[in-house]
């Protein structure tokens, strides 16, 4: 089915043609050392403050959550993409089915 809205339209053949690639595995574990590079680096600048375990925690609580943000990238951005196409169907249903303004302001002439 296709989608009434064209936001929706153009990211998923965004996030299709990023998938077909195949360079989205390399890219995540290039990111993956450079985040593991940047809390290594963190708690050594932590240490050599004097060792404040709370912003050690944080330190550590940030690179888990980063690293699993870019592990799960697709997941992620289809949730975000929901979320966004669940809002423009709750305002389309409730502004008398206007349709895509985008769409509309696209196909006007010059």
């Amino acid at each position: 089915m296709a989608s009434p809205f064209y936001f929706e339209t153009l990211l998923t053949t965004a996030l299709n043609g990023i998938n077909s690639g195949g360079v989205t595995t390399t890219m995540a574990h290039i990111g993956e050392g450079i985040i593991v590079a940047t809390v290594l680096y963190h708690v050594y600048e932590t240490w050599w403050r004097g060792a404040d375990f709370n912003e050690l925690g944080t330190v550590l609580v940030k690179g888990m959550l980063m690293v699993t943000l870019l592990a799960n990238w697709d997941t992620v951005f289809h949730l975000g993409l929901n979320a966004f196409d669940t809002v423009a169907n709750t305002i389309l249903s409730h502004t008398g089915g206007g349709g895509d303004l985008v769409k509309q302001w696209m196909h006007q002439p010059i």
